[in-house]
């Protein structure tokens, strides 16, 4: 049987922190002990991830309580099939928790 796999648009464009250098961080006011994520540049509106409550400047620290360490573990995370899934996100120093439905 032929199985689909649903992908979903999660509508986030950004860099990882890794490939960023401290000034560029420094600029952006992001904290220097955050090593590892995502950083948001731009959140597409009704997007899932807008919806979710993720915004412009955010860095996502994990997807479903996995470390976003590099591209693949983003991707992997984002495109895997689930009906929920949650993120931990880092704005102006705070930490927030999010949750993406399928519904």
């Amino acid at each position: 049987a032929d199985s689909e796999v649903q992908r979903r648009f999660f509508g986030v464009k950004g860099t990882y922190l890794k490939d960023m250098y401290s000034y560029e961080k420094s600029n952006l006011n992001l904290p220097l002990d955050i090593l590892n994520g995502f950083y948001v540049s731009r959140v597409r509106e009704n997007s899932a991830a807008y919806a979710a409550g993720i915004r412009n400047g955010d860095v996502i620290t994990k997807i479903d309580g996995e470390e976003i360490t590099d591209l693949n573990s983003y991707l992997h995370s984002v495109y895997t099939p689930s009906e929920m899934t949650s993120f931990e996100y880092v704005r102006n120093g705070e930490t927030f928790n999010a949750v993406l439905s399928d519904d």
